[in-house]
């Protein structure tokens, strides 16, 4: 390929077009692949993420700068779409571990008793399942589908006709009220 029919030394336009950029993904399309799963992406995710950066580049083909390497580009977007999905990750992790570990346990089906489980958890787990039981219908509700389900809150918003603000003092005030109430039901004075 001459000089001439490089798409990246035409200076006539600055921004990419379709079959330029069409050119450009196909030359780059499996070393993306191999880059996004050198970072560590799970193998069943890489084209999810690999389409992410390219559906990203071009509509931001504007902002690339003929001349430069589409390569480094595109790997640069491709590796702001990995930690945007590690920050996702990382704080539906958080979410659950300090929210609703015990709920999520609680309400998977499992008894109380099952095998291998220590006294303390068969008792964490019983005084949850009541303290679950004790609730209103609408909590419990509320409650599975924003942590079971993971349901948004603007979408549980408008499936309880809620403001989002209120919906989450909502589930703030029922996480209370069930620590609270697992607090006196595992207390020594409430085991006597």
């Amino acid at each position: 390929m001459e000089d001439g029919d490089n798409p990246l030394k035409t200076a006539a336009s600055s921004v990419l077009s379709n079959e330029q950029f069409v050119d450009l993904v196909r030359e780059h399309q499996s070393g993306l692949r191999s880059f996004i799963r050198s970072l560590g992406v799970d193998p069943m995710w890489v084209d999810d993420l690999a389409q992410e950066a390219l559906v990203i580049a071009y509509e931001r083909r504007g902002d690339y700068e003929t001349g430069l390497s589409f390569r480094n580009w595109v790997w640069g977007i491709a590796r702001h779409c990995v930690l945007n999905e590690r920050r996702k990750f990382a704080r539906r992790s958080r979410i659950l571990n300090e929210n609703v570990t015990d709920i999520l346990l609680a309400t998977s089906g499992d008894s109380p008793e099952a095998e291998g489980s220590s006294d303390e958890d068969k008792l964490r787990a019983a005084a949850l399942k009541a303290c679950l039981e004790a609730i209103p219908q609408r909590s419990r509700d509320l409650l599975r589908l924003r942590y079971e389900e993971e349901m948004k809150s603007t979408e549980l918003a408008e499936e309880f006709n809620m403001n989002p603000p209120a919906l989450r003092k909502a589930l703030e005030r029922i996480r209370h009220s069930i620590r609270d109430c697992m607090e006196a039901r595992l207390s020594p004075v409430a085991n006597r």
